[in-house]
């Protein structure tokens, strides 16, 4: 839209001059057309965003003052301009902050910049529209579509890492596959008190709650979409006493405690959230409680690297044909914008048409996508990135059309196919590797286990 009103030769010519310019001109000419043509960038990003503005595309709520983490929007049709209309205000609009992640000189001075960040809303207001796929986002097709398998589909999620396993702790916290199609948490008490209700029993509170003008209960394991599994579960269990003797290469087996690890089961809950979706949906397609989560505080408080994505809501709204609309928000506590979002989105959006899919199928009626509305509670370009990014994200806004710096579906789709196998082969690879990595890391435990239990 805004190479109707840019015009972009200026630059090229510019560029052009420079790569011309021999090397008896001199450095000094060289250093000011670089000048030149950073400045004319620098003009050419500012008339975009405020065109943009203008446009109503970009929209800051709370700027960035006064201690406040500013709260932006931005807008596009298609996934491509939303995400880029984000990126394009982000940088403009967000605020400087320092992250635990910025690199520091052994004399403790920060090397990176801080960081650009916002409380970000992004809406795609037609996730089928073309353009879909931005080529500034760092990565190719095989990547989009190793990720979308990884969330969709859930190739990856035995990656996940045993909480009973020390062995294991070098795997992943969590895919989002998992947590959405398979939260897990073990069964209580109460689970199993219900479960075995005498029937009776279950009758009787029935027939007072019909009485009372309430529902019957609903008991969370007659659920299609949870079902109860046996996992098993390391306990640990006293097994020697020891001192570590540091003269001795062998434990001393006196004053301390060496605690193994027995091997048990236990009773988990596994639920479909994207199953409960569905059928919220197709029963109640108006309901406000079709959501998923991915957050679990009893793992993720203490984790290093916790899952970033929080919750997933959805409903149904009736366009003016009548045709239901499949609604969809995504929440993020924590973003990269640059490097993660525009995977995220394209993943989420393809899940989108996944549930869309299944309750039209359960309703035997047609359901399209509504909008996609993304929020991240902090949505960051980190300081370190911020140079490739000047490069190769607002470079190419200022340079090329927006149908040159985008790929439609269609288009990608052959790369997709493509991608498939050698996807198929890289994790067959990687679980190779993990699987050396663990058998190397239980040898050396058990080494350690002889030692202090003097064998």
């Amino acid at each position: 839209m805004e190479g109707k009103h840019i015009n972009y030769n200026l630059i090229e010519k510019i560029s052009a001059i420079n790569d011309r310019v021999s090397s008896e001109a001199g450095i000094k000419a060289n250093s000011y057309l670089n000048r030149a043509t950073e400045i004319l960038k620098d003009a050419l990003y500012e008339g975009i965003v405020a065109l943009k503005e203008h446009q109503e595309r970009i929209y800051v709520a709370t700027p960035a003052e006064n201690g406040n983490i500013p709260s932006i929007t931005a807008t596009g049709k298609s996934l491509a301009e939303a995400w880029e209309n984000s990126l394009l205000a982000l940088y403009k609009h967000g605020c400087e902050i320092r992250t635990q992640y910025d690199r520091k000189s052994p004399g403790g001075n920060f090397i990176d910049p801080p960081s650009k960040d916002s409380t970000f809303t992004f809406i795609v207001e037609d996730p089928s529209s073309e353009p879909l796929i931005h080529r500034s986002f760092p990565g190719g097709p095989s990547d989009l579509e190793e990720y979308r398998q990884e969330v969709v589909e859930g190739v990856k999620n035995h990656w996940v890492r045993d909480l009973y396993e020390p062995s294991e702790d070098e795997k992943w916290e969590y895919t989002y596959n998992e947590r959405l199609f398979e939260y897990a948490v073990p069964l209580n008490e109460l689970d199993i008190f219900l479960k075995k209700m005498p029937g009776h029993h279950r009758e009787n509170i029935d027939t007072k709650r019909i009485k009372s003008k309430k529902k019957p209960l609903e008991f969370l394991l007659e659920q299609d979409y949870v079902r109860v599994e046996k996992r098993p579960v390391k306990k640990w269990a006293k097994k020697a006493e020891y001192v570590e003797d540091k003269n001795s290469k062998k434990g001393v087996r006196k004053g301390g405690t060496w605690y193994a690890q027995k091997a048990g089961t236990q009773d988990f809950i596994v639920i479909d959230q994207i199953a409960y979706v569905v059928d919220k949906l197709s029963e109640q397609p108006y309901s406000r409680q079709a959501q998923a989560i991915t957050w679990k505080p009893q793992e993720d408080t203490i984790c290093y690297d916790p899952a970033c994505l929080q919750s997933i809501w959805f409903r149904i709204l009736p366009d003016e044909q009548g045709i239901g609309r499949l609604n969809m928000n995504v929440r993020f506590r924590s973003r990269d914008a640059y490097k993660a979002a525009f995977m995220n989105a394209f993943a989420f959006i393809n899940l989108q048409e996944v549930v869309a899919k299944k309750i039209s199928e359960k309703v035997h009626s047609p359901i399209t996508l509504g909008r996609y509305l993304d929020i991240s509670d902090s949505y960051h370009i980190y300081g370190k990135d911020l140079a490739d990014f000047r490069k190769s994200f607002i470079s190419p806004v200022c340079l090329r059309d927006f149908e040159d710096r985008t790929w439609t579906r269609g288009f990608a789709n052959e790369f997709f196919e493509e991608a498939k196998s050698e996807i198929a082969e890289k994790i067959k690879k990687q679980d190779e590797n993990i699987k050396d990595q663990l058998q190397r890391k239980k040898q050396a435990q058990a080494r350690l286990r002889r030692k202090y239990n003097g064998k």
